[in-house]
């Protein structure tokens, strides 16, 4: 046999001794990651489903589930292939201290840097999650009030009623009021004097809302009857207030028809 058979059965040889110790370990590293990714998607995917399962009934709860779906297998992912790469380097004979060494030195770097973005994303995550807020809600963040123009992971963008748009970072958000949540409460305050009988202008009150009302076109997005209570008294007189429970999406609506209606009447009484 010439130089260069020898040579060739020599290479097949430790070829062959590779495959069958570190190839077949990095394959069986690779199947294993496979598997975990797969697995953890699966995982990820069901355990958004339930914790935002209360929120079935909104029209954007598959777009949420979407948003958060992608973005926590998009980090599942990286977990996966960093972990595989760096099991699998050793095995191909390329040293990874040095790696890990410049990694930590850049991840410390971006760490410093990047703290209030990983912030803002966390928060919004939660803020998504739990459905605090959705695109076309009237909100109040912190002090400012408005409608949701748009919102991401990292910032929600507000418009006021004046045109002014804002950008809030979610990290910063310390306070939400949502105004578009299932319904609303109609308070509409009026003061009795003391030349007028208390009761008698109690049930005057209600029986305006009641008929206004009962033929109003918006009829089926009041929730509830109209109650009454008193918020104060004094010697000029006594301040009660008449609240109705309204669905959000028709609350200006509501109160501008109840509004007019009441007020009209209780003055020529």
């Amino acid at each position: 046999m010439n130089t260069y058979g020898a040579a060739s059965i020599s290479v097949v040889s430790k070829i062959s001794v590779w495959l069958m110790g570190d190839g077949l370990r990095i394959l069986l590293i690779v199947v294993i990651g496979l598997i975990a990714y797969y697995l953890g998607r699966a995982v990820i995917m069901r355990s958004i489903v339930a914790v935002s399962g209360k929120s079935r009934k909104r029209k954007d709860f598959y777009k949420r589930i979407q948003t958060l779906g992608h973005l926590a297998v998009a980090a599942w992912k990286f977990v996966v292939l960093a972990a595989v790469a760096i099991t699998i380097l050793p095995l191909l004979g390329i040293n990874i201290a040095p790696i890990l060494a410049g990694a930590g030195i850049i991840g410390v770097a971006v760490g410093l840097g990047s703290q209030t973005m990983i912030k803002d994303f966390i928060s919004g995550i939660f803020m998504v999650v739990e459905d605090q807020y959705s695109k076309g809600d009237r909100v109040k963040i912190n002090t400012v009030e408005g409608v949701i123009e748009d919102m991401s992971l990292r910032t929600v963008i507000l418009r006021d009623d004046n045109g002014v748009l804002y950008y809030i970072p979610n990290s910063s958000v310390s306070m939400i009021a949502n105004y578009s949540k299932a319904w609303r409460y109609v308070s509409l305050p009026f003061s009795v004097t003391p030349d007028k009988d208390e009761e008698v202008a109690r049930q005057q009150a209600l029986a305006v809302a009641t008929e206004t009302i009962d033929a109003s076109k918006y009829k089926e997005h009041y929730l509830s009857k109209p109650k009454i209570k008193i918020t104060g008294a004094s010697a000029q007189s006594a301040d009660f207030i008449l609240s109705v429970k309204v669905g959000t999406g028709y609350y200006q609506r509501t109160y501008s028809e109840l509004a007019a209606a009441f007020y009209r009447r209780l003055g020529e009484n």
